[in-house]
């Protein structure tokens, strides 16, 4: 029952956080704003940080075996996946305005378009034509292929690491 109502809470988290960016919404809330919108992504973002606290919170009271254990040959699949994670990151913060995404510099500017671009079309350059969304690509594989799971083999290559450096020579 407890991964039932952990699978809602989910479910009700990510719809909001969709439904409050989808143009039918914002549309509405820039007519219904004005020039205020421009506050809209700030506000936004600061909701969905608000209440993604309670649900990893929750999920992180939940303690329970692996369901799959990375051994072996699967260790590089693995570590494959959370190298695309660091990829999509480098590559997203590359054709992301930081400032624009966090909702400031449409405050600065004074236009609600300061984040995306000068006309307000999507941006398609880089990474953005191939993946909409590249930070949420990583942030998804990285909750699905877990660090922790490779901080044993991390460790490890640092003690190696270690003890070569010790090596005389």
């Amino acid at each position: 029952m407890k991964y039932a109502v952990l699978a809602l809470v989910w479910l009700l988290w990510c719809f909001f956080h969709s439904a409050l960016i989808s143009l039918r919404v914002t549309g509405y809330w820039k007519k219904r704003l004005g020039d205020r919108f421009r506050c809209y992504r700030l506000v936004y973002n600061a909701f969905s940080l608000i209440t993604l606290v309670p649900v990893v919170v929750y999920s992180g009271s939940l303690r329970s075996e692996p369901l799959f254990v990375w051994d072996r040959a699967w260790r590089t699949v693995h570590v494959s996946m959370l190298a695309a994670s660091v990829f999509f990151f480098v590559a997203g913060a590359r054709q992301y305005d930081g400032l624009g995404f966090l909702g400031l510099r449409q405050l600065r500017s004074g236009s609600s378009c300061a984040g995306l671009s000068d006309t307000c079309a999507l941006n398609t350059k880089g990474i953005l034509g191939v993946v909409r969304h590249p930070w949420y690509a990583g942030g998804v594989l990285i909750i699905a292929f877990p660090l922790s799971m490779v901080q044993g083999e991390m460790e490890a290559v640092r003690s190696v690491h270690f003890r070569i450096r010790q090596c005389p020579g």
